[in-house]
């Protein structure tokens, strides 16, 4: 599809016309999973990543590790222009206006109170100069979509609002986590570059060699069988010595065998993925970083180390 499509279709959805959403369409506002727990777990400096990730947050976070061969892969249509307007944004605002533009509440825990200012027009219009500077496509998607929604606050319909809590989203990432982190990636984001591919990493051929890839949860929306698949498919593309993200779990152990989700059963997992779970680590889980105390169960990321 072409930009001027996306805009039709961006823009009918956010002015409440009605048509059955394909899958993937919305994207994330923000990353639901903990990525400045497990990406020092990878090799990224001045290597290669494929990811997918609508929310553009595991772009951003691997730039600012290092990574200089970044690919986005993902079938949401609006990722790109979205990953886009990110990064100018960090560009041109403070901390305080990024948290005030892009947040969907204005609590920092119980996730209630919606924010006013969220994509407000005066904002975006310090962010549009940069963005245009950046990515042209992106420019011309997003000032369309402000001429053409009756209300600002009806872009919220292009994305899924999961992780709602401030204090989560910011603990989430490395450079929301506090201003300091922010300022630094002010300056360091400024040379970011990626490439952008949309499509179906399942049914659409995948090219190029990678030191990393990261699949974040996308193993709670496919079967186990499914994951596996395409485990072996992206085995291709990935380097000798490269890591493999497969699976992102929620508050599981590693010896956990419940049995009412088998992705969440570990000693089927272990079992059937024994030819590709090399590595497994356990991060903060959202409550953790919401009420600062230590829980018995963490999140869980599985990973294939390819030798």
């Amino acid at each position: 599809m072409s930009v001027i499509e996306d805009i039709k279709s961006a823009s009918d959805r956010c002015n409440g016309k009605f048509y059955v959403v394909p899958a993937f369409w919305h994207a994330y506002s923000f990353n639901t999973e903990n990525i400045g727990g497990y990406i020092d777990h990878f090799d990224l400096k001045g290597k290669s990543l494929l990811t997918v990730g609508s929310s553009g947050e595991q772009v951003i976070n691997a730039h600012l590790k290092g990574a200089k061969d970044i690919t986005l892969f993902d079938a949401c249509p609006f990722a790109k222009y979205y990953t886009w307007l990110k990064i100018a944004a960090i560009i041109s605002l403070s901390y305080e206006e990024y948290i005030a533009y892009f947040m969907y509440h204005t609590s920092k825990v119980c996730g209630t109170g919606t924010n006013i200012y969220r994509f407000n027009k005066n904002l975006f219009e310090k962010i549009s100069p940069v963005l245009k500077v950046l990515d042209h496509e992106s420019y011309y998607f997003w000032s369309e979509m402000y001429k053409k929604v009756r209300e600002t606050s009806s872009l919220r319909f292009l994305f899924k609002d999961e992780e709602k809590r401030a204090k989560v989203i910011k603990g989430y990432s490395l450079y929301l986590d506090n201003e300091e982190n922010y300022l630094k990636a002010k300056k360091a984001i400024r040379n970011i570059s990626f490439k952008y591919v949309r499509g179906n990493l399942f049914s659409d051929s995948v090219t190029g060699c990678f030191d990393n890839v990261f699949l974040s949860n996308s193993c709670t929306n496919y079967s186990p069988q499914e994951l596996l698949l395409l485990i072996k498919k992206l085995e291709d593309n990935l380097k000798i010595d490269g890591r493999m993200l497969f699976a992102y779990l929620y508050e599981v152990d590693f010896d956990n065998n419940d049995d009412s989700n088998l992705m969440y059963c570990m000693s089927f997992v272990k079992e059937y993925f024994k030819d590709y779970l090399d590595e497994h680590y356990q991060v903060k889980t959202a409550k953790e970083i919401l009420w600062n105390n230590e829980r018995d169960k963490k999140d869980l990321i599985l990973v294939h180390h390819k030798k």
